[in-house]
């Protein structure tokens, strides 16, 4: 091998190692420390937000507990059950439609009357009648086309506190078609 073939071959290793091999470890050594440091970023982000967390709700550590909707009323009444069991009313609103309002509201009468035992009534104020269909499967409901209905008696004002005894209707609980029961 000559002094030629000797000179061109490191001129070939430097070639290499200047203009292809560095920049692509260079490239590499780039590319894995942004990687590294967003990592490291989004884990501190993670751990900031954690905290104000944790501060925001007065906990301490990384215990969740049993969560919001499941817990009780933190100065709650000794008499809490009881209230509860005697109450009169249950009003289920929402201004959003399409959330369950009615359905929710014809499951519970129907449990309350059926598994307790309980007077129920579910006044329907939706001008669909939907609650009135669900409790009344299979039957005319429906007043008759010059005829007002019960909701729109009540509401008008018509119906006198002496005659209100007459509005509720009997709901068969042992019904199959379909409804609350």
């Amino acid at each position: 091998m000559g002094i030629m073939d000797q000179l061109w071959q490191w001129t070939i290793q430097k070639f290499i190692t200047t203009f292809i091999l560095v920049p692509v470890l260079c490239y590499v050594g780039w590319f894995l420390f942004r990687h590294i440091i967003q990592l490291s970023l989004q884990a501190w982000r993670f751990v900031r937000s954690r905290r104000r967390a944790l501060q925001a709700v007065a906990r301490e550590g990384a215990h969740e507990g049993k969560g919001v909707w499941r817990t009780t009323p933190i100065d709650q009444p000794r008499d809490y059950w009881r209230g509860v069991a005697s109450s009169k009313i249950l009003a289920i609103a929402n201004l959003k439609g399409g959330v369950g309002k009615t359905t929710l509201a014809a499951n519970i009468g129907a449990y309350l009357a059926k598994d307790w035992q309980k007077r129920v009534l579910p006044i329907d104020f939706y001008f669909q009648g939907s609650l009135s269909s669900m409790a009344f499967p299979g039957k005319d409901w429906l007043p008759a086309v010059h005829q007002s209905s019960r909701a729109t008696r009540l509401i008008s004002g018509d119906v006198t506190p002496a005659d209100f005894h007459l509005l509720p209707q009997k709901v068969d609980l042992n019904t199959d078609e379909g409804g609350p029961g």
